[in-house]
């Protein structure tokens, strides 16, 4: 492709090469096929809940001046300081959304997950030390499942290992985890039922909004990561099960502990959906 692309530049610029232009942006991106879109919407409206690292914030601007955009079809995360993006889609929704796409199109990205990594130059200076243009492209490009995977862990230092249980599951995993500390079983299901309220509040909000200190609500969380489920729950009810963000992009397998609650969920649903991707465990 970057042989293609350099024949382009010179018949498009005569004496020019493609070593002659300075990369100013790279998008790197990982799609995942057959994840329906129902199940699309709850991650990204997760997503949006969730607790950023220091230094990430959602991407107002592009909400804020986008006329038609959905936040429960995208999930934006900028670093204006590393000049980096995170971003999550529905990309079978942005297909449709758009006048000229062709029915092989739609069809191919139906049941899409995009994961898409924006990187603007200062970023992308930093991921290759090649000095020619197409050896950087070149080598960005064979490191670009890497590099996703990096700033996937700086995003979410949170919730990324844990998967995602529906109010009625929550309540029974921390009763059962809690194991008589009512106090401790009280805070983690009011900060539950915080970020379960009809405005689905990010986490940032809570801990603003919440009388305890920053702290005390990152004690909490520690809890749920030690039982290896999110604070945040499904938002659809007839989900009782949804897999960590971790073994859904592919970074790594699934824990014995996410793959047990897994099980043990499946089997006393009665019929509902307990969604997992990427095949039998």
């Amino acid at each position: 492709m970057v042989e293609r692309l350099d024949m382009q530049i010179q018949y498009c610029f005569s004496g020019l090469t493609i070593d002659d232009f300075e990369i100013t942006r790279v998008d790197l991106t990982k799609d995942i096929h057959g994840i329906p879109e129902d199940k699309i919407t709850q991650y990204i409206r997760i997503m949006r809940q969730l607790y950023l690292t220091l230094g990430f914030h959602h991407n107002k601007k592009l909400e804020e001046n986008t006329e038609d955009f959905d936040p429960d079809s995208s999930f934006n995360a900028v670093n204006d300081s590393k000049k980096v993006e995170f971003v999550v889609y529905n990309k079978g929704h942005e297909v449709r959304s758009k006048k000229n796409s062709s029915d092989e199109q739609k069809e191919h990205y139906k049941d899409t997950m995009r994961v898409e990594v924006r990187c603007r130059k200062k970023f992308a200076d930093k991921l290759s030390e090649k000095v020619y243009t197409a050896q950087k492209l070149v080598e960005i490009y064979r490191k670009r499942m890497e590099v996703i995977r990096d700033v996937f862990d700086d995003v979410f230092v949170l919730n990324k290992d844990s998967c995602f249980i529906s109010p009625y599951w929550q309540k029974k995993q921390i009763k059962k985890y809690v194991s008589g500390k009512t106090k401790l079983g009280e805070k983690m299901n009011d900060l539950s039922k915080q970020l379960a309220h009809a405005s689905r509040p990010t986490m940032e909000n809570v801990i603003e909004n919440s009388e305890k200190c920053q702290r005390s609500v990152s004690k909490l969380l520690s809890k749920f990561e030690d039982m290896g489920i999110s604070s945040v729950t499904t938002s659809d009810k007839e989900t009782p099960f949804l897999q960590s963000l971790n073994t859904l992009f592919g970074f790594s397998p699934p824990s014995e502990e996410e793959k047990a609650l897994y099980e043990y969920i499946r089997s006393k649903s009665r019929g509902k959906e307990v969604f997992w991707y990427g095949g039998d465990l």
